[in-house]
């Protein structure tokens, strides 16, 4: 997945440098590095399934090459 993903409780995340690459960008608001939201399981799965999905579409546009 060329595509940058990352959570804006991550220090190591700067969405607005991420923004500026031509990919499109990922950002879980809230999600820490690993993309949990600290103190909500419930909404750290919400995340994931996001981001599961994005990886999903990915290797479903692989499958045509």
């Amino acid at each position: 997945m060329r595509e940058p993903v990352g959570g804006t409780a991550d220090a190591l995340w700067d969405g607005e440098v991420a923004r500026r690459l031509p990919q499109d960008v990922l950002e879980l608001d809230g999600a820490d590095h690993a993309l949990v939201l600290a103190g909500d399981p419930l909404g750290s799965v919400d995340l994931l399934r996001r981001y599961a999905g994005r990886l999903d579409a990915f290797f479903s546009a692989l499958d045509g090459c």
